[in-house]
C-alpha cells in the first residue's frame, strides 16, 4: 500500500504479504539471512521485466552514545520517545544499489540463458540506514526507525485477518501482532522533509500503550528545549519503598541500620550500571523490624542533576543498597507527591 502524507506526497509503501505466498520475490525474502541482500531480475513473457532490491539489514551493536548517535542522524530530524532513555542502541548499514549496467547485465542473461529469475547479492556498505533502540519499564518496547522507506512484511493468514489500519501522529499506520508481539508501523516525514519509517514492538504492552507513545515521540530539538524546561523546574522525586536488610549470612552486615543513611543504589533493569551509579538518601519511617524489613522514603542524594536516572524510581522497580557489599534489598512501592 502508498503511504502518503496529508498533502497527497508520496512517502513509502508498506506490503502485507502472506507467509504462504508462492511468488518468487516472496520465496527469497524467507531465505534472507540478517546480512543479506538480492537484486532480483524477473522476465515477464509480455515484457513487463521486474526489478526489485530486497534486504535483511543485520543489527550491530552502537558503540557510542545516544546524544552521539542522534548526531549522527541530524539530517533525518526523526522522532524518539519521550518517556525514557534507551537501554540498548544497535544500529542498521545499508547495501550498495546495482548500477544500470549491472541491471543490464542481468537482463542480458536472462535473455540468453532464457532464464526467468537472476539473482544478485549486494555489496554491504558503512551506510547508515537505520536503529534500534530499546526501552525497559513496565514492558519491554523496541523502537525501529529506517531512512527506507518500501517494506515487506510477511504474516501468517491468521495474523494478516488481524491487522488494524489506524491514524498515529496523523499518519496512516498499522497495528498487527507477530511472533507474540504487538507492532505498529507508520510513515511520516521528519521536520526537514525525509520521510522515515517508524516501527514500535512491545512486549507485555497494550495497544493503547504502543500508541501513547508514538504519539509522545519528539524531535531532538524539542526533547532540548523541555529538557531544559525541566531541570529549571526540576523537583525532587521520592518514592516510598519496602526494604530488607540483609544478614550476616546473606552476605550483609550483622547489625541492621536503625537511622536515615545514604548508599550506592542499583537497580536490577540497570545492573551493567548504563546509566550510571548513584548515591540514594533512605529515610526509614520506622526502626526495622524482627525480620529485618522497614519501609522508606528513597531519593537521588544529588537528585537536582540533569544526569540523574529517576525513570528508574518506578514502582515495581527493585533494587539493591550497596557499600562494599550489598547491605540491603528493596522494591519500590509508589511514587509520592510532593
Amino acid at each position: 500500500m502508498d503511504i502518503k502524507n496529508q498533502n497527497g506526497d508520496f512517502l513509502g509503501k508498506i506490503q502485507m504479504q502472506s507467509l504462504e505466498s508462492d511468488h518468487v520475490v516472496d520465496q527469497i525474502i524467507r531465505t534472507l539471512r540478517p546480512g543479506d541482500g538480492k537484486a532480483i531480475y524477473i522476465a515477464d513473457v509480455e515484457g513487463n521485466n521486474q526489478f526489485s532490491q530486497q534486504t535483511n539489514y543485520a543489527a550491530v551493536e552502537w558503540q557510542y552514545s545516544l546524544n552521539e548517535l542522534k548526531e549522527a542522524m541530524t539530517k533525518w530530524q526523526p522522532r524518539f520517545p519521550s518517556h525514557a532513555e534507551a537501554d540498548h542502541i544497535q544500529v542498521y548499514y545499508g547495501f550498495d544499489n546495482l548500477t544500470p549496467d549491472e541491471i543490464e547485465a542481468m537482463a542480458e542473461e536472462s535473455r540468453r540463458t532464457g532464464q526467468k529469475v537472476v539473482v544478485r547479492d549486494l555489496k554491504p556498505n558503512n551506510t547508515l540506514v537505520g536503529v534500534r533502540l530499546t526501552y525497559k519499564g513496565e514492558g519491554t518496547c523496541t523502537l525501529h526507525i529506517f531512512g527506507t522507506t518500501k517494506s515487506r512484511i510477511q504474516l501468517s493468514e491468521h495474523e494478516l485477518s488481524q491487522v488494524k489500519n489506524l491514524l498515529v501522529r496523523g499518519a496512516e499506520a498499522f497495528y498487527f501482532s507477530n511472533h507474540g508481539a504487538d507492532r505498529l508501523i507508520w510513515i511520516e516525514a521528519g521536520s526537514n522533509g525525509k520521510a522515515l519509517q517508524y516501527e514500535l514492538i512491545g512486549e507485555q504492552m497494550s495497544e493503547a500503550s504502543l500508541i501513547h507513545i508514538a504519539e509522545t515521540m519528539k524531535e531532538k530539538s524539542d526533547m532540548i528545549i523541555e529538557k531544559k524546561a525541566s531541570i529549571d523546574s526540576m523537583i525532587k522525586k521520592t518514592a516510598v519503598v519496602s526494604l530488607y536488610f540483609l544478614s550476616e549470612e546473606e552476605g550483609g552486615q550483622k547489625a541492621v541500620i536503625k537511622e536515615d543513611f545514604s548508599a550506592p543504589v542499583v537497580f536490577d533493569v540497570d545492573e551493567d550500571l548504563q546509566f550510571g551509579l548513584w548515591s540514594a538518601v533512605v529515610k526509614l519511617h520506622s526502626q526495622p523490624d524482627e525480620n529485618r524489613k522497614v519501609r522508606a522514603d528513597l531519593h537521588y542524594l544529588f537528585h537536582n542533576s540533569a544526569e540523574v536516572p529517576t525513570h528508574l524510581l518506578t514502582p515495581g522497580n527493585t533494587f539493591s543498597l550497596r557499600t562494599n557489599k550489598v547491605i540491603a534489598k528493596g522494591k519500590i512501592e509508589s511514587i509520592k507527591d510532593e
